[in-house]
Parts: C-alpha cells; structure tokens; sequence
C-alpha cells in the first residue's frame, strides 16, 4: 500500500494578549495557520519547532510546554493517501518584537509557492473558522477553552 504519514510540529507564541499566525501561499493556495512544518529526519518535534521559527520567524524560541497532539484522524490536504498528526508546543521567545510582522496580512501579495507573511491576531479576535486546516482549527478552539 501507498499510505504514508507526515508528521507537523507547530508553535503557539502569545505576546502581548496576541497570538502569532502565518498566512502562507502552500502549492498556489493561501492558508492561514500556525508557525510550524515538517519534522525532518534525525529531530525531535522540539527541535522541529525551534528550527521552524528560526526559518519563517528570524527568531529563537524555546519549545515549552506540549499543548496537543492530533488525536483523531486528518488526511492530508496535499497529498492523497497521507495521513497528517500534528504536535503543537506553546514556545517563547526572548524578542518577540523582533519578529517581521505585518499589519495587514490579508491584503498581502504572496504570489508563489513558499511565500509568507506573519501577524500577530489578538486572542480575543481568534476564531476557529480563520484558521484553513482542521488540526489548527481544532487546537484554536482548545486555546479558547483555555482561557482564563
């Protein structure tokens, strides 16, 4: 059989009463999502995250606290016969000011594949339904169950 599984390793950073989001162009789609991607081969997810915020972020962070790992069954959105489990980690970051955001992510250019932009969304502005894929949008839900 062809049925493979892609493991994602995702970082929640709050700042400031805001969470960091990424809008990305994924093979000619926009998505909006979490930082975060692929484990590679030889890491562990924590080194997966800190690796990944240091490619799409410019910054270091420290992989703290596991927030969630996929506990039900999610097909890849990209690949047929590819099964997704994700891992999220809440991180922190020394500089988070340093981080290139912008103030419009929506009205961004991101006309190739690999193209990216970070924002920072106010925690008590996000919803569910903002979020493209049923991992993020399902871990959005949990951080608002969270809340204190």
């Amino acid at each position: 059989m062809d049925e493979k599984i892609t493991v994602r390793v995702y970082g929640l950073l709050e700042w400031n009463g805001a969470i960091l989001l990424s809008r990305e162009n994924i093979k000619g789609a926009l998505y909006v999502k979490f930082p975060g991607g692929g484990l590679e081969w030889g890491e562990g997810p924590r080194e997966t995250v800190v690796r990944e915020f240091k490619e799409e972020a410019g910054v270091k962070v420290q992989a703290g606290a596991h927030f969630y790992t996929t506990d039900f069954f999610v097909p890849s959105s990209f690949h047929a016969r590819m099964q997704v489990i994700s891992l999220y980690y809440r991180v922190s970051c020394a500089q988070p000011e340093a981080i290139p955001v912008v103030a419009t992510p929506y009205e961004a250019a991101l006309p190739a594949p690999g193209d990216m932009v970070l924002f920072w969304q106010p925690r008590e502005k996000l919803q569910e339904e903002q979020l493209d894929l049923p991992i993020d949008q399902h871990v959005c839900y949990l951080l608002k169950s969270s809340e204190d």
